[in-house]
């Protein structure tokens, strides 16, 4: 096919005016404003059956996930929100958080779903073996508010709890504070030796332990000596499947008497 000299600078003309198509220009900047707003800020105080609890969103980590911290208080007891992250939706989103409880001491961790009117968390807790219902309610009087600005943060981020884990170090329990060092190695894991402080401050033995590894994260034994009463026992313990390695749940034996013993990496623990 041919042109003529006269129809060619037309057709030029006419493709170098014509708008382009498929070009990626951007979300309008208008649609950009509505995204961001559409990110309800947690921050502030909820009603819940287990005290009222205070949230504060810190910033957000670099996958875009906003950080929270809180705390709260059922009775004479507190809980910390030791890690905390909320994956926003358009107007909704999901928060999950670990906690600590000082006074007993155990972790617990909880999952909320943000519901559409912005002052309502509907969730649940897991708490070592129990489980359970844990909504949280705006109180009244509370303006619905959205975030703008929100700083992405690089420090202070917390650590979720993995099923990876190593059994050395402190820890501290229903029955008092335990520390382990490892001796040697095994071809089936790493044998230990430690001591035990009770609640009174009385100093126990950690004879012997052994940690071994297996698909869930580990399995851990502890041989112990008590010099105040004379007693020997034995402690077995296996992560907690939604803490990890940040929580051992075990049973003690010791004649003939059995049950739980929790063990809790402590809150401020990193080791060297």
């Amino acid at each position: 096919m041919t042109f003529s000299r006269k129809i060619f600078p037309i057709l030029l003309s006419l493709l170098m005016t014509s708008p382009c198509i498929a070009q990626p220009q951007g979300l309008p900047p208008t649609f950009v404003k509505q995204q961001t707003a559409s990110i309800v800020d947690l921050s502030g105080l909820w009603a819940s059956p287990y005290g009222d609890v205070t949230l504060k969103v810190e910033g957000k980590d670099p996958d875009g996930n906003l950080v929270v911290s809180g705390y709260w208080k059922n009775g004479q007891n507190p809980g910390n929100i030791t890690w905390g992250r909320f994956t926003p939706t358009a107007g909704s989103g999901i928060l999950k958080f670990e906690y600590f409880l000082p006074n007993r001491p155990m972790y617990g961790y909880a999952e909320f779903s943000l519901q559409a009117n912005g002052t309502d968390l509907f969730g649940k807790y897991f708490e070592g073996t129990a489980k359970g219902e844990w909504n949280l309610k705006r109180k009244p009087g509370f303006k619905k508010s959205f975030l703008t600005n929100i700083a992405t943060l690089t420090q202070n981020l917390g650590t979720r709890g993995n099923k990876v884990f190593d059994a050395t170090g402190k820890w501290v329990s229903n029955f008092g504070e335990i520390d382990l060092r490892g001796v040697s190695l095994t071809s089936t894991g790493v044998m230990l030796k430690g001591t035990w402080k009770n609640l009174e401050g009385k100093e126990g033995i950690i004879s012997t332990g052994m940690f071994m590894r297996d698909p869930s994260g580990g399995n851990l034994r502890l041989d112990y000596y008590a010099p105040w009463n004379k007693t020997q026992g034995r402690g077995e313990f296996k992560p907690d499947p939604y803490l990890g390695g940040k929580m051992l749940l075990g049973i003690y034996k010791e004649g003939n008497n059995t049950g739980p013993w929790i063990l809790c990496r402590p809150p401020d623990y990193n080791k060297k």
